[in-house]
């Protein structure tokens, strides 16, 4: 009876083990994942006023605003969201950006799926308002939306070209990058839970993505001609 419960004793210990070291696996696949906002600043919507006209050789007259410094910012943090997706371009996690800050545009996850292997940042329009022609927008920002979509979709939404005269901010946004592994230290990233009183160690891989339309778009905010009514062909 006692050679039987030391019999079983040692099977405990020994399922006790492999289920730490099989704990142990699973958490050294998982990934930190760090994102570059290339175009990221601290101020958004930040457009300098149209400059002066010029007259061009033809006679016509024409403006156009032009970019602030050498960064502009198409959208806000809080309208984004982040999706980490795999090989066949399924989305596996999501989150979204509001409420999270950012440390000289970048953004650190944690605790991200081993088959992640790309990172994309989407803006997606749920609705779009015209009101006494000024327009109105709210943006999908709930993570389980996003969840198991293709980012084929996301990427077909912002290559619409819309004809309602919106403005940028009723554009869906996409950008996506792959992953590179991080040369910075170890390439590892340390994480304390506070709740659980553990630290987990993360292989820290990089991502880097521009934030803006992917259709080019200009506005005309005036024309004129300065020689109407003259012969221009003889």
């Amino acid at each position: 009876m006692k050679k039987l419960f030391v019999a079983v004793l040692a099977l405990a210990a020994l399922a006790a083990c492999n289920k730490d070291s099989e704990m142990q696996f699973i958490e050294s696949n998982k990934k930190a994942i760090e994102i570059s906002i290339a175009n990221y600043v601290e101020n958004t919507r930040v457009i300098d006023a149209p400059k002066d006209s010029e007259v061009n050789g033809d006679g016509q007259v024409g403006t156009i605003e032009a970019q602030a410094a050498d960064k502009y910012a198409a959208a806000k943090s809080e309208e984004l969201v982040v999706l980490f997706a795999n090989n066949a371009n399924v989305v596996e996690q999501a989150f979204a950006l509001n409420g999270l800050t950012a440390t000289d545009g970048k953004y650190l996850f944690h605790d991200i799926n081993e088959s992640v292997t790309q990172v994309a940042v989407v803006r997606k329009v749920d609705t779009a308002t015209k009101a006494d022609g000024a327009w109105t927008y709210t943006y999908d920002i709930t993570p389980a939306n996003f969840i198991g979509d293709n980012l084929s979709a996301y990427r077909s939404a912002a290559l619409v070209e819309y004809a309602d005269n919106r403005g940028v901010d009723g554009m869906d946004l996409f950008a996506v990058s792959g992953l590179t592994r991080s040369t910075e230290g170890d390439g590892t990233c340390t994480v304390t839970d506070q709740h659980a009183n553990k630290t987990y160690t993360y292989a820290l891989f990089t991502a880097i993505v521009e934030v803006k339309p992917m259709l080019a778009r200009v506005e005309v905010t005036r024309i004129s001609c300065t020689d109407l009514g003259e012969t221009t062909f003889k």
